[in-house]
Protein backbone atom coordinates (compact mmCIF):
# COMPACT_ATOMS: atom_id res chain seq x y z
CA UNK A 1 0.00 0.00 0.00
CA UNK A 2 2.91 2.33 0.72
CA UNK A 3 3.84 2.28 -2.97
CA UNK A 4 0.44 3.52 -4.18
CA UNK A 5 0.96 6.91 -5.87
CA UNK A 6 -1.69 8.61 -3.69
CA UNK A 7 -0.10 7.41 -0.43
CA UNK A 8 2.60 9.45 1.32
CA UNK A 9 2.76 7.34 4.50
CA UNK A 10 0.86 4.41 5.99
CA UNK A 11 0.65 2.33 9.14
CA UNK A 12 -1.56 -0.71 9.68
CA UNK A 13 -2.76 -1.90 13.07
CA UNK A 14 -5.19 -4.48 14.38
CA UNK A 15 -8.75 -3.30 14.99
CA UNK A 16 -10.96 -5.28 17.40
CA UNK A 17 -13.91 -7.05 15.80
CA UNK A 18 -16.85 -8.88 17.33
CA UNK A 19 -17.27 -11.66 14.75
CA UNK A 20 -13.56 -12.51 14.68
CA UNK A 21 -10.72 -11.43 16.89
CA UNK A 22 -9.46 -8.52 14.77
CA UNK A 23 -9.17 -6.93 11.34
CA UNK A 24 -6.62 -4.67 9.69
CA UNK A 25 -7.05 -0.91 9.92
CA UNK A 26 -4.88 1.24 7.65
CA UNK A 27 -4.07 4.80 8.69
CA UNK A 28 -3.01 6.65 5.55
CA UNK A 29 -1.41 10.03 4.95
CA UNK A 30 -2.21 11.10 1.40
CA UNK A 31 0.00 12.91 -1.08
CA UNK A 32 -1.11 16.56 -1.48
CA UNK A 33 -4.28 16.84 -3.57
CA UNK A 34 -4.88 13.07 -3.67
CA UNK A 35 -7.86 11.00 -2.58
CA UNK A 36 -8.28 7.27 -2.19
CA UNK A 37 -10.88 4.83 -0.97
CA UNK A 38 -10.88 1.27 0.32
CA UNK A 39 -12.02 -0.12 -3.04
CA UNK A 40 -9.01 1.42 -4.81
CA UNK A 41 -6.63 0.18 -2.10
CA UNK A 42 -8.01 -3.36 -2.49
CA UNK A 43 -7.65 -3.20 -6.28
CA UNK A 44 -4.06 -2.03 -5.90
CA UNK A 45 -3.20 -4.77 -3.41
CA UNK A 46 -4.84 -7.43 -5.58
CA UNK A 47 -2.80 -6.31 -8.62
CA UNK A 48 0.31 -6.44 -6.41
CA UNK A 49 -0.47 -10.08 -5.59
CA UNK A 50 -1.18 -9.67 -1.89
CA UNK A 51 -3.41 -12.40 -0.43
CA UNK A 52 -6.96 -11.16 0.27
CA UNK A 53 -6.84 -12.17 3.92
CA UNK A 54 -4.07 -9.58 4.37
CA UNK A 55 -6.15 -6.69 2.99
CA UNK A 56 -7.11 -3.97 5.47
CA UNK A 57 -10.82 -3.82 6.16
CA UNK A 58 -10.91 -0.22 7.32
CA UNK A 59 -9.20 2.88 5.96
CA UNK A 60 -8.67 6.07 7.91
CA UNK A 61 -7.00 9.10 6.33
CA UNK A 62 -5.01 11.31 8.67
CA UNK A 63 -2.94 14.47 8.24
CA UNK A 64 0.05 12.79 9.91
CA UNK A 65 0.89 9.60 11.75
CA UNK A 66 1.56 9.90 15.50
CA UNK A 67 5.23 9.35 16.31
CA UNK A 68 7.30 8.66 19.40
CA UNK A 69 10.34 10.88 20.14
CA UNK A 70 12.65 8.55 18.16
CA UNK A 71 10.51 9.15 15.05
CA UNK A 72 8.88 5.71 14.87
CA UNK A 73 5.13 5.49 14.30
CA UNK A 74 3.26 5.11 17.60
CA UNK A 75 1.26 1.95 16.95
CA UNK A 76 -0.08 2.19 20.52
CA UNK A 77 -1.82 5.48 19.68
CA UNK A 78 -3.15 4.08 16.39
CA UNK A 79 -4.47 0.90 18.08
CA UNK A 80 -6.33 3.10 20.59
CA UNK A 81 -7.83 5.11 17.72
CA UNK A 82 -8.80 1.91 15.87
CA UNK A 83 -10.42 0.55 19.04
CA UNK A 84 -12.42 3.78 19.46
CA UNK A 85 -13.62 3.53 15.84
CA UNK A 86 -14.64 -0.10 16.36
CA UNK A 87 -16.46 0.71 19.60
CA UNK A 88 -18.31 3.53 17.86
CA UNK A 89 -19.60 0.91 15.45
CA UNK A 90 -18.30 2.50 12.24
CA UNK A 91 -18.55 -0.05 9.45
CA UNK A 92 -15.57 -0.97 7.28
CA UNK A 93 -15.97 1.29 4.27
CA UNK A 94 -14.14 3.78 2.10
CA UNK A 95 -12.30 6.75 3.51
CA UNK A 96 -12.96 7.98 7.05
CA UNK A 97 -10.99 10.15 9.32
CA UNK A 98 -9.11 13.40 9.46
CA UNK A 99 -9.32 14.80 5.95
Amino acid sequence: MATHPAVADVAIVAMPRRATSEKGCAFVVLQPGQTIDLVEIRRFLKRAGLARQKFSEHLVTVDELPRVPSGKVSKEVLRAQAKAIAEAGEPARGVTGGR
